[in-house]
């Protein structure tokens, strides 16, 4: 599948968290990668729709309603067969029309709180940085805030491209900012990551294979013992230290699929060394 645009305009009538009506949008570009989000990707470009410049959305073939929504949110639209998370992203940075930045996931929500202070370091009288690290903050299925000993990633998602881009990695997607200048802000992005038992499954199996495939770093005889250990520890790490215990039931099954999630990562590696089909 060869790429193609299918052209939007991003309406002016701000909606849903992080939207903010004056006193106009920044001259920022947000890009998000789908593939089959019709469940979530309206909540994503909502929350930056009068913040940001242009939405641009890289479809990797989606058969749902996933690009009907994003046309109908305003936001470009540009298919791109699937080359990994990095080539992707890398992909999506160049069809963007400004120098900044911004990058969400289709399960990511900017709050309103993030977009004001992105609002404040874009004011005239403020020096900027190349790049900053916004808090990503996990969020179960049916919550409207994270749990207080929730998993929180601190990543580059705001950023001047003249200064970094997204690495080349299949597997990761983490800009490579090198020497440039990088400062924290305080807010954060919800991440809406699961939607069903299900779906995590389908996800880990996915990943696995993934990470599987292009890390043949360990020794067999590494792996033999972290296979032993992955599983437990990293239950005892999300259930306990991670807070999942307060979500109760959910929050069970939720600790399971993370540590099940390292388990098989760690299998499939052995099973290639053994066969020698890692890359």
């Amino acid at each position: 599948m060869s790429n193609r645009v299918i052209m939007g305009e991003i309406s002016r009538n701000p909606g849903g968290p992080g939207a903010i009506a004056a006193p106009g949008p920044l001259l920022i570009s947000c890009f998000i990668i789908t593939k089959n989000e019709e469940k979530r990707i309206a909540r994503a470009i909502n929350s930056v729709i009068g913040l940001v410049d242009e939405i641009v959305v890289v479809d990797s073939g989606s058969t749902d309603r996933t690009t009907e929504i994003c046309r109908e949110l305003g936001a470009r639209i540009i298919v791109n067969d699937w080359k990994g998370y990095g080539p992707q992203k890398r992909f999506a940075e160049a069809q963007c029309r400004n120098d900044w930045l911004l990058n969400l996931d289709a399960d990511e929500v900017l709050t309103g709180a993030l977009a004001n202070e992105i609002r404040n370091i874009f004011a005239p009288d403020r020096k900027l940085a190349d790049g900053y690290r916004l808090v990503i903050a996990e969020m179960f299925p049916g919550r409207n805030r994270p749990l207080p000993l929730a998993r929180h990633d601190q990543v580059i998602r705001l950023y001047d491209r003249r200064k970094m881009r997204f690495s080349d990695s299949p597997v990761h997607d983490r800009v490579f900012s090198g020497e440039a200048r990088v400062k924290q802000m305080k807010n954060v992005i919800l991440h809406y990551s699961f939607l069903t038992l299900s779906q995590s499954i389908a996800k880990i199996n996915y990943y696995t294979d993934l990470q599987a495939a292009t890390n043949n770093r360990h020794s067999p005889a590494v792996l033999r013992l972290r296979l032993l250990t992955e599983l437990p520890l990293n239950f005892i790490r999300y259930y306990l230290f991670r807070g999942y215990f307060m979500a109760g039931f959910q929050g069970l099954s939720y600790a399971m699929v993370h540590a099940t999630f390292r388990f098989f990562r760690i299998a499939k590696m052995l099973e290639m060394k053994k066969s020698g089909k890692s890359v």
